[in-house]
């Protein structure tokens, strides 16, 4: 009752247990190690191919256990294989998660996860208990001898029927009336059990305890066809649920089922989610119980609405548009011609960088009025408008030049990290920008950028990457190389990336040097430098690169007889980011 004892509640040495879905996975690792202990293994899998004797050292039994005849037909044959004893051990690991929205999963998907998860434990537990609990001669319990002769039934439930999390709706019912089928039980058998205390009664040969694991995520073949499955939304609700290896799961649940546990967890986690659903089951340990009971209901009045937050924000990116908004259509109209990879955003980084600088300059403003609108991130790239529009000005992101390959990087980057968000691929084309983009958009969509500072640095270390991949390929490209100002030029991006990133730093020295002196000139650096690094107008980032392209034309003596010098130029360009810093801060 209080769990603090050390006697071994679960001895295996000499005994017969059964495995069912031990074929890979917690099963097989759960049938190795019982093997390690002494225990005779049977393993029952549905796949016979998967139970070579050549490669096993235990019987193995092919059978479908959805179907309840198997089950009998199995405890049948492994009771004539132990010499007529009926099996002391049934672990029941059979089933699968199959993952997905619950509106999207066929019904027929629903009822096979029943079938599988549910109904063979069910099943298996029915026809192990008619054998087990059948009255016998002679089979008087006494409390010296009671725990080597008990017989175990062991259910593999999943955490998530103390906590569903979205995304789960196939599987987690499955699970959950496993764990009400293991409480039933747990109390039924104790009217054996009792009978065998009594001498009038013909009672069954060995008590009988119940047991449940609920282990988290589990590194198997299953594990990784169910994250194929998985809405993206789940694997962000789950994202610190780091599986657990099998052979570990196996060991901790050994363990607790030796200490005699009822309900067990594999994870700290876990035994949090359950604290939180512990209900009229019985307790492993009633003062640690309780206690952890007390503390999960508390942690959780937070994790509940945090999960319930993110789902929100997701919806409110990723929910399918019916209708497209009619910017979109406007744009559609001013291009020409379009690529069929623009509503499937596979176009390539060759595409991309074989196109006019005007057919970007749409393709960027085509994607952020109907793909990035759905990420919650419509204008989020104007910045990079600002510098297809310049390179338009200036003439020097033609269809395969050096600049057009760090353009077409960059836009390709995004594209391909947007395609993956919304579902509709997984290449990432080899450019390291996209799983950087990635992250962004999925914590721009959960919420988790709302702060300037946490967001600035998302989206200039996402831009850093995709820009060093341009700038990588265009030198390992064989056009021809870039003038010093143009290199000058796209360096200077990088340098306005870096200040993005790195901002609030900027700011905090800004202050410390200035905020005796002079604060109302640290409050307009602050305002101007905010203004300067944001990405959600084309204006910045045209000025940015007009003041460098101007630099560059002054360090390298460019200079266009008849116009005005660069330092006068340099002059009117700042003057000019003066009066739309002063515009946009009125607004």
């Amino acid at each position: 009752m209080f769990g603090f004892g050390t006697k071994n509640e679960f001895v295996v040495d000499g005994k017969t247990a059964v495995v069912t879905g031990g074929s890979d996975g917690m099963g097989r690792a759960a049938a190795i190690q019982l093997a390690q202990k002494g225990a005779n293994v049977v393993i029952v899998s549905r796949t016979a191919a998967a139970l070579n004797p050549e490669k096993q050292r235990f019987h193995f039994i092919s059978a479908d256990l959805t179907d309840p005849t198997e089950a009998e037909r199995v405890i049948s044959e492994v009771t004539d294989w132990n010499g007529g004893e009926a099996p002391d051990i049934v672990w029941c690991c059979a089933g699968y998660c199959h993952p997905g929205f619950f509106i999207e999963t066929p019904v027929q998907t629903l009822k096979d996860q029943m079938d599988t998860i549910y109904w063979t434990a069910a099943y298996t537990a029915h026809a192990t208990l008619r054998k087990w609990l059948v009255p016998t001669s002679g089979s008087k319990g006494n409390a010296s001898d009671a725990s080597s002769q008990r017989r175990h039934l062991i259910f593999t439930s999943s955490v998530l029927a103390f906590v569903p999390v979205t995304g789960y709706a196939p599987y987690s019912p499955a699970k959950a009336a496993m764990r009400c089928l293991s409480d039933t039980l747990c109390q039924e058998v104790e009217m054996y059990n009792g009978a065998r205390r009594n001498s009038n009664i013909a009672a069954p040969a060995a008590d009988v305890k119940i047991h449940t694991i609920f282990p988290m995520g589990i590194s198997s073949p299953g594990f990784e066809n169910e994250e194929k499955l998985k809405p993206e939304l789940t694997k962000k609700l789950e994202e610190a649920d780091k599986p657990q290896a099998p052979e570990e799961v196996a060991r901790i649940a050994i363990k607790a089922l030796e200490r005699g546990d009822y309900l067990i967890t594999t994870m700290l986690v876990g035994h949090l989610m359950k604290g939180t659903s512990l209900g009229s089951s019985p307790r492993n340990n009633i003062l640690l119980d309780t206690l952890t009971s007390w503390a999960s209901n508390l942690i959780f009045l937070g994790v509940i609405p945090d999960l319930s937050r993110k789902t929100w924000n997701w919806a409110s990116c990723l929910y399918p548009n019916i209708h497209r908004e009619a910017s979109s259509q406007l744009i559609l109209d001013d291009v020409q011609t379009i690529s069929s990879c623009w509503d499937l955003l596979n176009c390539t980084f060759e595409e991309i960088r074989d196109w006019q600088p005007d057919t970007r300059l749409h393709f960027l403003q085509y994607m952020q009025a109907t793909h990035f609108q759905r990420l919650g991130s419509s204008d989020q790239f104007r910045d990079m408008e600002g510098i297809t529009e310049f390179t338009m000005r200036k003439g020097i992101a033609g269809a395969k030049t050096w600049v057009s390959h760090v353009e077409a990087a960059a836009i390709e980057a995004v594209e391909r990290a947007a395609a993956i968000v919304l579902e509709y691929s997984h290449d990432t084309g080899s450019n390291p920008g996209v799983v950087k983009w990635v992250s962004f958009f999925r914590e721009q969509c959960s919420g988790g950028l709302g702060d300037r500072r946490e967001h600035d640095q998302a989206w200039s270390a996402a831009s850093l990457i995709a820009l060093e991949h341009g700038i990588n390929r265009a030198r390992s490209s064989n056009v021809s190389y870039p003038t010093a100002r143009e290199l000058f030029w796209v360096h200077g991006l990088r340098v306005h990336r870096q200040l993005m990133q790195n901002r609030s730093i900027i700011v905090f020295f800004v202050r410390a040097a200035l905020i005796f002196t002079n604060k109302s000139l640290a409050v307009t650096i602050e305002r101007a430098l905010e203004f300067f690094t944001r990405v959600n107008t084309p204006v910045p980032m045209k000025l940015w690169s007009e003041v460098v392209w101007q630099v560059g034309g002054v360090l390298f003596g460019y200079h266009v007889e008849g116009s005005p010098r660069d330092w006068e130029l340099l002059r009117l360009i700042a003057v000019q980011f003066w009066e739309e810093y002063q515009k946009a801060a009125m607004d």
